[in-house]
Parts: C-alpha cells; structure tokens; sequence
C-alpha cells in the first residue's frame, strides 16, 4: 500500500491492499507499505519507473523478502474475568475485599505485533447497568477509594498491557436485583494503525428464587371514580406489578408463545352495573369483561376499570400462578392482590366547614392604588378597619368522593341579635333554644320553649333559622339553613324551603324537639355568597367584619343541592358558631407596671392583636407570687380571673389589695395573663418611692403618650421632680422622645411622647426602651417597645 491520500476521501490507500500500484516521487523517492499476509515464504517485489534520460527505456529494481513464522494468534484487547457468574445482591451490600457479589476482572492490550502495550487508554462500559456497576483499584493519591466507587462507564489507563477492574452485582436500596445477563464492552485505538478496537464479554446475574409469580403489588392513581351519565371521571387505570420471590420482576410471556401471566376481575357478586375492565392480552387483541387475562411487559401487567351504573364500594382482584406464570391454563397456585375501589355519584351528600390555621387572615383597604408597607407585605398603609377571614368548606359524595367540580355551594352568617357582648365574653344569640323540632319534608318549625315573637325583639320573615341537626344522633340530614317564610306564634313558624326527609337509612326519622337551633339575622359582618367547588370539593369564600367587633359570636352556614328525594332537592348543610378573630400573636399590657403596698390600686389590663386593634370579653387570668398577709384581685387570693372581661377598648381593670409588706423581701408580684401573653406588676415596699409609667409597653405601632407618675412607699404624690427620659432602639428602629417629660406636678405626675419608627418590620421586628428616672438616679422605670414581625402575622398571601 502507499501513504493516504488526503484528496480521496473514499478510500485510505494505506489500508488498502494492493498486487499493482502507483505513485510518484518526492524528492526523488517513493514510498510503498508491504503488508505480511497469513503464510510464511518468500516473495519479490519489484520497483519499476521509466528512464527521465532515455525514452523508452525502464528502470526497475527486484527486492527479495522473506515472511517468516510469526507468533501464535492473539487478541489485541483481551478481557479474563475470574468468574462471569454472579449471585443477585438482594440486600444491597455494599462491596468488600472477597465478596462473593465481586469479580476480578484483567484486561489486557498489545500492539499489532503482540507486544505488551507499555501505557495507553482504554474505554469500559457495561449495558444493561439496572444491577451491576464497575470499579477500579484504589489510587492511593486521591482521597477517594476507587474500588468503593461504582459507576457504568468510563475510561481507564493500561500499565505494562494490563487493567485491573471489578465488576459487581448490586442494586439500589429497595429495588430488586433483576436476573439475567450483561455485557462488559471494552474499546480502545490501535497506537500503530490508529484503527479502532473493540472486545466484549458477557456474565450474568443468577436468580436467588425461581422467577416464578410471588408478589403483585398494584399501582394506581388517586384519582376518583364516578358512575356513568355523572359527568366525572369513569376509567381507573391499575397496573400490576408482579416479582418473584426475590422481588424482581417475572418473565414476560415470550413473543413466540403467547400466553397471558396476570388476571383483572371484578370480584363483587352484586347485581352487574356495566362496569368492566378493559385491556390488552399478550396476543395484542383488545379484551374487555368482569374478568380479563392480559400478559406482563417488563414485569408490568395493565388495565382499565370501566365504573357503570351503579355506585359503591367494588373488590377487585389481580391474580397470577405461581405454578408456571401463565393464567391461560388455569391458575393452579395463586398469587392475588385484593383492592377495592369506590365508585360513586359525585352528588353532595355532606359539607363541612374549615378555616386555616394560619394565612387566614387579610386585613382590607381603603384603596387597591396604595402600595403596602414593604412593597410585598400585606399589610396595607391605608387599612379601612375591617378583617377579612378564609373559610373553607370540604363537600363530599355519599361514598366519601370529592363532589363534581363547579358544584355550587351557597354561603350566608347571622350575628345578631346577640346579648352579653362583650362584658359576658362573645355573647348570647337571644333567639335559640335546645328544643327545635323541624318537621321532615315539610316547612314546619316547632320548638316547645321558642320565643319567636319576643326574644331579641323577635323574628320575622327573611331572618335565617340554622338548625344544629349534627348535634343530635340520627338527626345529621336535618342540619339546616332555611329562610322563615313567617312566624306563627311563639314557637311555631315556616320556611321557604322544605327541610330533608332525615333518611339516611331509608327511613324517616323523627326524634322530636331535640335540636340546638337559633334565629337571627346578619348586622355586623358579611361573606361572600356563592362559590364553586374544585376539583378535591373544596370551596373557598370570605367571611368580613369590622376591627371593633374582635371576639364576637357569629354563626355561618354553607349549603349545596343534593340528591332528588321525593320530585324535589335536599339541601345539604353545614352550620358553625364562630368568633370574629383578630391578626395573631396577640399581645397584653398591664398598667402600671409597679404599684404601691399596702393600699388598693386599680391596674388597667388591655389586650390587642397583632395590628393594635382592641379584642373585646377576653377573660383575664392572675397568678400571685410571694404573696403578703394580704394579697387580693378583685377579692381573690393566690390566682383566678378578674371579674370582668375586656370591653370595647379591649381592656379591663383590677382593684389589687396589699397589707402587711414592711420590706422587700416581703413584696408580692402579680402576673397578668391572656391571648397568649403575660405581664408582670410588682408590689413596691413603703421604703422605696415609685416611678410609674402609663401604659408601660407598646406592642407594634408608632409609640404614643405616656403618662409618668411619681410616688412614695405609701402611694402619695412627690411633686416637683424632675423626670428624664432616654431612649434606646435595636434592629434598625428610631425611638425618640419628641416631648420629654417634665417637672412632676402637684399629683406627682408629668406626661412624655414617645415616637417609634420603623418598629414594625417585614421579615424582622425591632425593639427598643425609653428608660425614665427622677432627679437623683432613682427610681426609675421602664417603658419596653417590641415591633411586629409583619410577615409572621396571618395574612395571606405571605410576605415575599
């Protein structure tokens, strides 16, 4: 042969053989490649070329060339395996030096004339890598030992011809080793010839049980399953996943044999509705019935359920033989999975009412045009007073499946009229009762005691009645929401609507005058009517009400169409008492925070959330520490609650009695505790004079007035002393005392403004303290101001 030529790209005449070729000299020279063939002997080659100097005449040269003997065959790439048999690494050890799941194998190189290659790089790969893996020898100049790591492919260096690897069997943490063969690969470019070389050796995973069916495990979506002519979903795809007793995947049927392995059939023995399974066989054909037979691929066997006409609960069975892995034959040694599946009408039969934990809460506007403090918090700069609350309501079918979506939920609430609020805490609806008798399938109400026509002032047509069936067993279909048509006595009216059968069982029940009801209207608050239902049944409005009725009672209803019983609908209900919340956490002040011993002093405690707004009939509970020989709340020793709860300002007082504390040691102090929060008053002994400040924290907001009050041991004023005042801030706040305090007055007291900025912060919270002291260093007191964290209230959506 000759040297490549460049130009023609079709052929490599270096690698082409030839009897006869050409070519022309450079420099007076010419260069041929004589290739040795198979056989020994001699051989002649002659070199010929015309006479440049005398035409006609030929140059020619004979070189004789012997071929001898050469070495034996050999493999350029040679791969020696220990063993190419492995057992499967069920358990997924991990390797080790000896383990039975690794194999030694050497690969050898040598050059085009049998020679041990000195260095030179080589490619491995093995295919299919499901369960097996690859390393090489520990380099004791890496941090990593290489023989612990296991990969597929990848290349490698030859030293004095030879490469040292292991091959392993292993899986995967939970996923069983698949029997069956895998082909080591091993490539690499001749150094001489540059032509590309390639060797391969196969081994092969031993099963460690006989691949026959053990186990079915059935995979499905949770999607819901609805009848025909319901308008939701009616086809349930199952898939079966069948493994031997080792957890690999069987055989699938061969190409060649045609056979089915795995059964669908719908095992229920009621009256056949249409339903069905649909799927297809190892033949290829579609098949479809109660039962069908279909064939595995890749150890995966599927099928469609079909639901019909009728709705409930439906056992269907997956089955394979253990026998001999085909169902066509009859299954001899069964191998089943039991599941049921709900098929069901997607009509409303429940509702029940939910709201968030956290996120719940919006606080509303004046104006959509303002941006919110922060850019992405929700708290507005120009809130309009009202509080916006998530309710959800989650609306099911009689099987237990979400309802259709778009399923229309109608919602309303009543708060008045409502008495005790908020001096009784949230307060009383006047129109209610215990003893409601509503009459199934009719518009007749009843309740013995009722007090229609004067309660509250009384009731009259397009006041709403809710009807508290859930309370009472066997009455859960009378749970009503019903709008009075009119009052015919005291304890009789009618509704609009009619009320449900209460026929769960088939039966009409009547239990009599033995539901929670009340009657009402709605004056404070209101929410947001209608809304669809999603595709889980879930439906979601707003309940809103002003910031000056926190705490207060309201009961909310939502109620969807049900079934047709009798040519007309039932009206599915769910009805809640619920408060109106405020923003979380809220927080408590006690004022002020050191009081005089051996007198009556009255404490104002006030309770706010987390945006300042008053929350109203919150109970306030005290525990005494180091009590004195008399040491009262509101007449109670030791612990209790004050006798009245916070009222529209969101506060309350408490008359504190002290006797017989002559020192320190005997000083009692009293915490004051309620919506999460506490604070604490000490008792100063008459030795000491007292500093008092009002209110002696804030919690959120701009700061504000406060009112100093100097004393002494006996609680009478200290006129003309001169109060200062410094102020400290942290996390990026300004605190200043705008008005600084003065000289104390004849009561003892003077008044200082405190100015917080940037106390309230997205994502943070600041905090500082204005200390006050009178002329002389003492006494002194402290005002505390803690900021919000504004993304940490209950708002939705959150802070970004």
């Amino acid at each position: 042969s000759i040297l490549d030529d460049p130009e023609t790209t079709d052929v490599n005449e270096f690698a082409t053989y030839f009897g006869v070729i050409f070519t022309e000299t450079t420099g007076g020279l010419a260069t041929f490649f004589l290739h040795s063939q198979l056989d020994p002997g001699t051989v002649v080659v002659t070199a010929s070329t015309p006479d440049p100097d005398q035409p006609g005449r030929t140059l020619a040269l004979e070189i004789p060339f012997t071929v001898t003997q050469g070495p034996p065959p050999f493999e350029r790439i040679e791969i020696a395996p220990e063993r190419t048999v492995l057992p499967a690494n069920v358990f997924g050890i991990e390797p080790f030096w000896g383990s039975p799941f690794v194999t030694e194998v050497t690969i050898t190189r040598r050059d085009i004339r049998g020679q041990l290659l000195p260095a030179g790089a080589i490619q491995i790969s093995l295919n299919p890598i499901t369960n097996t893996a690859f390393s090489q020898l520990d380099d004791p100049s890496t941090e990593e030992n290489e023989f612990l790591v296991l990969i597929g492919a990848g290349p490698a260096d030859v030293v004095a011809g030879k490469k040292t690897i292991f091959v392993h069997s292993y899986n995967i943490t939970g996923q069983a080793t698949q029997p069956g063969p895998f082909t080591l690969t091993v490539t690499a470019q001749d150094p001489d010839t540059g032509a590309n070389l390639s060797k391969q050796q196969q081994f092969t995973i031993v099963a460690q049980a006989p691949q026959l069916p053990a186990n079915i495990d059935l995979i499905r979506p949770s999607t819901s399953l609805y009848v025909q002519g319901s308008g939701g979903n009616n086809t349930l795809l199952l898939q079966a996943r069948v493994t031997d007793g080792a957890a690999a995947l069987v055989p699938d049927p061969p190409t060649t044999a045609t056979f089915n392995n795995v059964q669908f059939e719908i095992v229920d023995q009621g009256a056949n509705g249409g339903e069905v399974f649909r799927g297809v066989n190892a033949a290829g054909q579609n098949v479809q019935g109660r039962s069908i037979k279909v064939g595995t691929q890749q150890g995966i066997a599927g099928a469609t359920l079909v639901s019909g006409n009728r709705q409930g609960t439906f056992l269907i069975r997956v089955s394979a033989d253990a026998a001999d892995n085909n169902v066509d034959n009859g299954i001899t040694s069964p191998v089943t999975r039991d599941e049921t599946v709900i098929i069901s009408d997607g009509k409303l039969f429940s509702l029940k009412i939910t709201s968030p934990d956290v996120n719940a809460l919006r606080v509303n506007r004046v104006t959509g045009g303002v941006a919110p403090v922060g850019g992405a918090t929700t708290i507005p700069t120009d809130p309009n007073g009202t509080y916006s609350l998530t309710i959800s309501v989650l609306a099911t079918d009689r099987q237990g499946n979400p309802v259709l979506p778009n399923t229309p939920i109608d919602f309303g609430l009543i708060d008045a009229p409502v008495a005790g609020f908020p001096t009784s805490g949230p307060g009383n609806f006047l129109i209610s009762g215990g003893d409601g008798d509503p009459q199934e399938g009719g518009t007749l109400f009843t309740a013995p005691g009722g007090a229609f026509t004067s309660a509250g002032g009384g009731a009259g047509p397009g006041d709403t009645l809710l009807v508290f069936g859930e309370q009472s067993n066997a009455n859960r279909d009378l749970e009503s929401a019903r709008r009075i048509e009119r009052i015919n006595s005291a304890g009789s009216l009618n509704v609009t609507q009619r009320f449900n059968f209460n026929n769960d069982t088939g039966v009409v029940v009547n239990s009599g005058p033995v539901l929670p009801y009340v009657i009402g209207r709605a004056t404070v608050a209101n929410i947001t009517p209608n809304v669809p239902t999603n595709d889980i049944g879930v439906a979601t409005t707003t309940m809103n009400y002003p910031v000056n009725q926190l705490g207060r009672l309201a009961a909310i209803w939502a109620r969807g169409a049900g079934e047709l019983v009798q040519g007309s609908t039932e009206l599915v209900t769910d009805a809640e008492l619920v408060l109106f919340p405020g923003a979380a956490p809220g927080s408590l002040v006690a004022s002020p925070a050191q009081i005089p011993a051996n007198l009556t002093t009255t404490v104002t405690v006030c309770v706010a959330d987390a945006l300042g707004a008053p929350i109203q009939g919150v109970p306030i509970g005290f525990n005494v520490a180091n009590a004195s020989s008399t040491t009262t709340v509101d007449g109670q020793s030791n612990s209790g609650v004050l006798s009245a709860l916070t009222g529209p300002s969101g506060c309350t007082t408490a008359s504190v009695t002290t006797a017989g504390v002559a020192n320190q040691v005997q000083a009692p102090s009293i915490t004051f505790f309620g919506v999460g929060d506490s604070k604490v008053v000490n008792v100063v002994p008459p030795t000491v004079s007292i500093l008092q400040a009002f209110p002696s924290s804030f919690f959120g907001g701009n700061g504000g007035p406060v009112n100093l009050r100097l004393i002494n041991g006996n609680g009478q004023p200290i006129p003309g002393v001169l109060i200062t005042g410094v102020c400290t801030a942290e996390g990026g706040a300004q605190i200043q005392l705008p008005q600084p305090p003065g000289i104390t007055n004849a009561n003892g007291e003077t008044t200082a403004r405190i100015t917080a900025i940037n106390l309230d912060q997205a994502q943070g919270a600041a905090s500082g303290q204005c200390v006050f002291t009178a002329a002389g260093g003492s006494p002194s007191t402290t005002v505390t101001m803690q900021g919000v964290n504004l993304c940490s209230i209950f708002f939705s959506p959150l802070c970004g």
